[in-house]
């Protein structure tokens, strides 16, 4: 997948917890910019499924409270 060979993955879809652990390496070196987001029982939540990568990458923004 071409955003393992990126250093920086900028999500934006609105398309809940797209992003997943499949797309980042595990050398904690990446950063992750969650723009988009969308809701689950009625929650705010972002395109990057935080719980998946959150011990992979370098950093990440949380959404809420994020971008």
């Amino acid at each position: 997948m071409i955003t393992k060979n990126s250093d920086y993955i900028i999500s934006s879809t609105g398309k809940v917890h797209l992003v997943d652990e499949t797309f980042v390496r595990d050398d904690k070196s990446q950063i992750i910019v969650d723009v988009g987001y969308g809701h689950i029982d009625g929650k705010p939540v972002g395109d990057v499924n935080i719980e998946t990568i959150k011990d992979k990458v370098a950093a990440y923004t949380p959404v809420p409270g994020g971008v």
